[in-house]
């Protein structure tokens, strides 16, 4: 939406604040914005004073819901043209942010190729045929291979891990026989035996 299309929005929705606001002025009984949000969440439309005054704020309002635009005008017993003249406002207002509408975002950091588009059902897209092209490497971390040969799989470090167990029971083994060996007497004698010379 250009320039023009948002100010027209934002025209729009000072218009419809103004008009429900004339309604809770001209009101004969001069009731307060309190006792109207309490009839108005009467008829099933839940809001406080609060919420209201945000609605009638003749400056920078917040743009109404039509359904409580309907009951405000059912509480306030207005003319039915009223109704519409306030729906076609709420229109207006709304085409800024109508759900039809194509948001564009800048393309990620670190990607390069066509920006991304959200549709109106959420889905992001690339605005042009062609999809991203692959993350472009960072050049300050660095880069390791595999040595040639070396097997990276998870599966290639699991067949590895007997060998290493294996390995490690054998020198404990042969570490226990030489303790025991030497412990013995080791230099081989039986007793009572001199040794030669």
């Amino acid at each position: 939406m250009g320039v023009e299309g948002h100010e027209s929005a934002k025209t729009a929705k000072q218009q419809l604040a103004q008009l429900l606001r004339s309604w809770w002025e001209q009101d004969p009984g001069k009731i307060t914005q309190e006792a109207l949000a309490r009839r108005i969440t009467q008829r099933g439309v839940r809001t406080s004073q609060e919420m209201l005054s945000r609605y009638l704020n003749r400056t920078r309002p917040t743009l109404v819901r039509p359904d409580l635009i309907r009951a405000m005008h059912e509480a306030l017993g207005r003319a039915p043209e009223e109704l519409a003249q306030a729906l076609a406002l709420h229109g207006k207002a709304r085409a800024s942010t109508s759900p039809g509408r194509v948001l564009a975002l800048p393309p990620p950091q670190g990607w390069e190729g066509s920006p991304c588009v959200t549709a109106p059902d959420g889905s992001l897209h690339t605005a042009s045929e062609g999809a991203l092209s692959e993350r472009a490497p960072d050049s300050s971390l660095p880069v390791t291979a595999p040595v040639s040969g070396q097997d990276t799989s998870p599966a290639g470090s699991r067949s590895r891990r007997p060998w290493i167990l294996f390995a490690s029971a054998v020198a404990v083994g042969a570490a226990v026989l030489t303790a025991a060996a030497t412990l013995k007497g080791g230099d081989g004698r039986e007793e009572g035996e001199t040794p030669a010379r």
